[in-house]
C-alpha cells in the first residue's frame, strides 16, 4: 500500500507565530526549501508583508520551525522596510517575525514620513506638501514593526528642518515622534547655533517641534553685531553718524533743512585773509 503524498506547501503565506496566528504573506522569485535544515532559500527578489509593515530585499534565507512555521530571514542584501510611519533602508538585516523585530546593519537610514494629519489634508494646503519631518542615520538598529519603536545602540545621528543632533545612542518613538538622544548630544543649526549636552529629546511632530536638554547645557548663540550705529550711552538711542558730530554738515558745506548752504568759516591761517 503506497503512503499518501505529503500535503504541498503553501507558496502564498506562511505562519508566523503560531501561538497569536499571526501570518506572513510574500512574494519571492524563486524559493527552494531545505527539509533537512529546515530553510527556505529565497532569491530573485524578496518580499514579506507582516503586521503593517513591507519588507523587500534581493535575497534571503528563511529558517522554519518543525512545523514549517516561519521564524526568521536573514539577508546580506541591501534591505528596504516601510510602513505608515518610516521607510527604512540599510546594507543587510535579519527579520525575526515572532517578535515582530527588524535587526539592520550598515549605512541605516529612517525616513520619518508625515503624519496621518499631514497625509490627510486638502490638496491645496500647506501641511499636504510636507514629504518628511526628518531623518536618522546610523550604523546599526533594532525597530520593533508592531509598536513603531526603534532602539539604536550606537552613534545616532538626526536631522531635522536646518538642524543636526548626534548622540552616543538613542531610541525614536514613531507615534509620537519623539527622539531621545543618550550621551555626548552635540547640536548646532545652520544659522550658527551650537549646544551640548547628556542628553536630550527632540520632539519633530510638525506643529509640536522642541528640543529639551538635560543639564548641564552648553552652547553658543549667534549675535548679529551692528557696527555701523553707536548706542548714546546717556539715552539709550542709537545716534546717526550726522548726529553724533552736529557740525558735519557746516563743516562739509552740506545744505541744511531751510536750504541754505553753510559755507567753511575761514580760519586766521586762511590765504584771503593774509591776504587782506
Amino acid at each position: 500500500m503506497l503512503a499518501a503524498p505529503l500535503p504541498p506547501v503553501n507558496t502564498d503565506s506562511i505562519v508566523a507565530d503560531s501561538q497569536a496566528g499571526s501570518v506572513v504573506t510574500y512574494e519571492i522569485g524563486s524559493i527552494k526549501f531545505v527539509q533537512a535544515q529546515h530553510e527556505a532559500k529565497m532569491t530573485d527578489g524578496v518580499t514579506f508583508h507582516h503586521d503593517s509593515a513591507t519588507m523587500q530585499m534581493g535575497a534571503a534565507t528563511a529558517s522554519l520551525g518543525n512545523d514549517q512555521s516561519l521564524q526568521t530571514a536573514q539577508s546580506d542584501t541591501p534591505v528596504h522596510i516601510y510602513d505608515a510611519y518610516n521607510d527604512l533602508t540599510a546594507d543587510h538585516g535579519t527579520i525575526d517575525f515572532r517578535h515582530h523585530l527588524a535587526r539592520l546593519e550598515g549605512n541605516v537610514v529612517i525616513n520619518v514620513k508625515p503624519s496621518k494629519a499631514d497625509q490627510n489634508a486638502p490638496k491645496s494646503s500647506l501641511r499636504s506638501s510636507f514629504t518628511g519631518t526628518a531623518v536618522l542615520t546610523c550604523s546599526k538598529l533594532t525597530y520593533d514593526y508592531k509598536s513603531k519603536f526603534t532602539t539604536i545602540p550606537g552613534t545616532l545621528t538626526v536631522h531635522h528642518q536646518n538642524r543636526v543632533l548626534t548622540s552616543d545612542m538613542g531610541t525614536f518613538d514613531s507615534k509620537s515622534e519623539i527622539a531621545t538622544l543618550i550621551g555626548h548630544v552635540h547640536g548646532h543649526d545652520s544659522d550658527g547655533n551650537i549646544l551640548n549636552g547628556p542628553s536630550a529629546t527632540m520632539n519633530v511632530r510638525e506643529g509640536e517641534e522642541a528640543i529639551k536638554l538635560n543639564g548641564p547645557v552648553t552652547g553658543t548663540f549667534k549675535v548679529n553685531d551692528l557696527t555701523d550705529d553707536k548706542p548714546d550711552t546717556t539715552t539709550g538711542s542709537v545716534k546717526s553718524p550726522a548726529a553724533q558730530n552736529p557740525n558735519q554738515n557746516q563743516e562739509q558745506g552740506i545744505p541744511s533743512k531751510s536750504g541754505v548752504s553753510k559755507k567753511p568759516i575761514a580760519t586766521p591761517t586762511d590765504p584771503l585773509l593774509q591776504a587782506q
